[in-house]
């Protein structure tokens, strides 16, 4: 009588146990846990995604990342700066960006240079704004310069290094020297020093929009 009391009671207590571990697991995965929370509450960052391997396929070349505009700062301008020879040779290009005030300001930017289907050399430019809008651009001006810009591609993860007012988000260079000129590389000084070119992305924000409109249509003369 004992023995089979026992069977009983140890039955029992095994699906006790087996029915008290069940419920603290589901209890457990219904806990919001800190981490969770904190990525739930992250706006979503628009990124564009290249094709690596079919650029490599084409001939193509591309630089690209995504910025976040300074808090009180909804509007910039993101523009290609020129250089040969260390002196600034003007603007490729200007572009106006937006974020959303009072929310995300994550804009996604790149540029992709190389040979078109009618063998001329191309820029095409792509921004995607915060609110899901995404703008296209392609430009066939200034094929040679974009042709010498076949060197070392250094796309910045914490833009903080500025030139002419605008800080550097990414810098591409040529892999011909200057004459005379070690081939040092790495940061955008030692690339301006010593490549014969240098291309850089920049970028320059202003908490209201007429003044990204002022800045986009500025002149912006090379150096003598």
């Amino acid at each position: 009588m004992c023995r089979r009391t026992w069977r009983v009671l140890h039955a029992l207590l095994t699906l006790a146990v087996v029915a008290c571990c069940v419920w603290l697991v589901w209890k457990d995965q219904r806990r919001e846990y800190p981490a969770r929370i904190e990525r739930a509450a992250q706006p979503e960052v628009p990124r564009l995604y290249p094709d690596d391997a079919l650029r490599a396929f084409l001939n193509l070349r591309s630089v690209g990342g995504t910025y976040r505009l300074p808090e009180g700062e909804s509007y910039g301008v993101i523009a290609l700066l020129l250089f040969e020879d260390g002196k600034f040779r003007g603007r490729k290009g200007a572009w106006h960006i937006a974020g959303v005030p009072e929310g995300d300001n994550a804009v996604s930017y790149q540029f992709v240079w190389g040979r078109g289907a009618g063998g001329e050399t191309r820029l095409v430019t792509v921004f995607r704004e915060p609110g899901g809008s995404q703008i296209t651009g392609s430009t066939k001006d200034d094929p040679e310069f974009l042709a010498k810009l076949d060197g070392m591609i250094i796309s910045v993860a914490n833009p903080s290094e500025e030139v002419r007012g605008y800080r550097i988000l990414a810098h591409v260079s040529s892999a011909k020297l200057q004459p005379g000129k070690p081939g040092l590389f790495g940061t955008f000084a030692r690339e301006l020093e010593n490549r014969q070119s240098v291309a850089v992305v920049g970028v320059k924000t202003f908490p209201a929009e007429d003044q990204a409109a002022d800045w986009l249509f500025k002149r912006e003369p090379g150096d003598p």
